[in-house]
């Protein structure tokens, strides 16, 4: 189960709009857009975001333990969380295939 969704319309974003009196900026000595400090501060925001979904991430964890503390590790509330209850596990079959007797090949004519 993946904790974090995507955001709806969060797919749509193409960046900040450029109006016209950002279009002068550009032109007025700026060698456009991925000067060193465009990127350092994508980087900065960049690794920021990763930091912040690890810590959501670790948050998530210890919500599920805390549910599963809670109601106990066999409930079926946890389903309205979206965890699955523990129900055991399968025992493998232990009982083997019955062999065939071994008959002696004895020929009696």
């Amino acid at each position: 189960m993946r904790i974090l969704e995507p955001i709806p319309g969060s797919g749509d974003f193409t960046g900040p709009r450029e109006g016209p009196e950002q279009e002068k900026d550009h032109d007025a000595g700026n060698d456009g857009p991925g000067t060193g400090g465009e990127v350092a501060a994508v980087q900065e925001a960049s690794q920021q975001l990763q930091t912040f979904l690890s810590e959501a991430e670790r948050l998530a964890t210890v919500l599920q333990l805390a549910v599963k503390q809670h109601y106990g590790i066999r409930a079926e509330k946890l389903a309205d969380f979206g965890l699955k209850p523990f129900r055991g596990r399968q025992r493998k079959s232990t009982a083997k295939p019955p062999a065939e007797p071994a008959t002696p090949a004895t020929d009696r004519s």
